[in-house]
């Protein structure tokens, strides 16, 4: 194979993965929230369903090994648990975080879902 051809092909793949990445990058900061926790809380309270709305959460505290598994708190009494391990989530930081099911117990909500975002 010709020298020229080669190295146009590798520049080319090299120029797909760097579109790809900042693609990537491009939409998590880009995700669009529904609501705040404040809002989406009172919708709740009000017998809303969220299923499938994205939420904008401040989180208060994390814990890790819950019974339920990682339990992200935020606003009054929600309680969001993702579908996956959140490595690096502090106190203060707003994730974008997509509904899949809610349940309510004893004045909390217990809200599954993904983490969509946390930039």
């Amino acid at each position: 194979m010709n020298k020229k051809v080669l190295i146009s092909i590798l520049a080319v793949i090299v120029i797909a993965i760097i579109g790809v990445i900042g693609f990537k990058v491009y939409s998590d900061n880009n995700v669009k929230a529904d609501y705040t926790t404040t809002v989406a809380e009172k919708k709740l309270n009000a017998g809303e369903n969220l299923d499938g709305k994205i939420i904008d959460v401040e989180i208060a505290s994390v814990e890790n090994n819950t019974p339920l598994g990682q339990n992200i708190w935020a606003g009054e009494h929600l309680n969001f648990y993702p579908d996956k391990q959140q490595h690096n989530l502090k106190k203060g930081q707003h994730i974008k975080f997509k509904i899949s099911e809610t349940k309510s117990s004893l004045g909390s909500w217990f809200i599954k879902g993904t983490v969509v975002s946390t930039k």
